[in-house]
């Protein structure tokens, strides 16, 4: 039972934080990234509120850590800089190569596991992560300026997600995914409302004429699609969490083509399924271990 609510999870955050990103597409066609997700995290706290309140453990507060709220804390600045860089590379190019971009993600929390957690690299990682590469290359090959210009900025988002996400599966041992998912937000939107307020771009004109959507991208993101992908990892075992969340790109694609009449080139779905069959046989050889 434990196993089949754990897929149900899985897939749902795979399909909403996907569509989060086709949404929030439409609404970068003019609007402004860094306000776009000001505006996210001011839909999803309230939202992340009430499904703590209504799935709180008695004196979960008073349980937390002083040691545990700063690892919330470094989490969540991980966080709101992979967030910004993913949606500032969203606005330049096509949303379902950017999502397959960020399947890089995937290499990245192989290799830093390997480098924190002295763990093995096994021949099928090996040759997942060439596989990843290779796609990579096969996007990059011959693109335009602002293509290579995204590329990197999602590739930087993706590092950082990496890094998130081991401390995320830290935090999520002894902190309940509804609490760490309120108290992330919250930081994220202060961190976010600082740097709005620096540059000057908090008005809710910033968000362009698809300005009605950002709740619409709010819920599926991270007000719902976060906290879902937190409760997957408490039902089921990380590898096949990653491995279901590699159908984000799908939603994303759908959301794209049916909204704005985009599909990536012959090419570019050629490099981003080579990415995807790399990222299956790396969580593949790393649940084997």
């Amino acid at each position: 039972m434990a196993s089949s609510t754990g897929y149900i999870y899985s897939i749902t955050a795979a399909f909403f934080s996907g569509a989060c990103v086709g949404v929030g597409k439409i609404i970068l066609t003019d609007g402004d990234p860094q306000t776009l997700v000001l505006y996210l995290f001011i839909t999803a706290i309230p939202i992340n509120l009430v499904w703590w309140l209504f799935h709180r453990q008695p004196d979960e507060l008073s349980g937390l850590t002083f040691n545990g709220y700063l690892w919330i804390v470094l989490q969540a600045g991980l966080s709101v800089t992979a967030i910004l860089t993913l949606w500032y590379g969203v606005k330049l190019i096509d949303p379902t190569v950017a999502s397959f971009l960020s399947r890089f993600e995937v290499l990245m929390v192989v290799l830093l596991g390997i480098w924190l957690f002295r763990e093995r690299f096994n021949l099928i990682e090996a040759i997942g992560g060439m596989l990843i590469l290779t796609g990579l290359l096969i996007i990059r090959y011959n693109a335009g300026i602002a293509v290579s210009a995204g590329m990197m900025i999602i590739l930087t988002s993706a590092v950082l997600f990496g890094f998130s996400e081991l401390v995320a599966k830290r935090i999520v041992r002894t902190v309940s995914p509804g609490l760490l998912a309120l108290l992330r937000n919250c930081h994220i939107l202060l961190f976010v409302f600082i740097l709005t307020l620096i540059k000057g771009n908090y008005q809710y004109s910033e968000l362009g004429k698809y300005h009605y959507l950002f709740p619409l991208a709010g819920l599926l993101g991270p007000a719902l699609g976060r906290p879902i992908y937190l409760h997957a990892l408490k039902h089921l075992e990380v590898s096949k969490v990653a491995m279901v969340n590699q159908v984000q790109p799908i939603p994303v694609a759908i959301v794209a083509y049916f909204a704005l009449g985009m599909i990536p080139t012959v090419k570019e779905w050629i490099g981003g399924l080579t990415i995807i069959a790399g990222c299956f046989l790396m969580i593949r050889g790393r649940s084997r271990q």
